[in-house]
C-alpha cells in the first residue's frame, strides 16, 4: 500500500472527469478486475484520505488508459 496525497487525488479526479466518468461508473467498470475499485475508495483516494494498492492502481491504469508507470510516478512524486 502506498499513502495517498491530495495532489495525486486531484490528478485521479481530473483524469476521471476528463473521461466523463462518475464514481459509480468507475466502480462498475472495474468489477471484472482482480481488485475492483469501489466508489467509496475512489472518493477517499481523490480526497487524499486513502492509500492505494498496486493492483487497484493497475485497475485504474487500465480503465483510464494511462500507463501504470505514469500513475505510479505521479503517486511517488506527491
Amino acid at each position: 500500500m502506498v499513502s495517498g496525497s491530495k495532489r495525486f487525488g486531484a490528478y485521479l479526479r481530473a483524469i476521471r472527469e476528463a473521461r466523463r466518468l462518475t464514481l459509480d461508473d468507475v466502480e462498475r467498470m472495474t468489477l471484472h478486475e482482480s481488485e475492483p475499485v469501489s466508489r467509496s475508495l475512489l472518493s477517499r483516494l481523490e480526497n487524499g484520505k486513502a492509500r492505494i494498492s498496486a493492483l487497484k492502481l493497475l485497475a485504474l491504469s487500465r480503465l483510464y488508459r494511462v500507463r501504470l508507470a505514469l500513475l505510479a510516478e505521479r503517486l511517488e512524486i506527491d
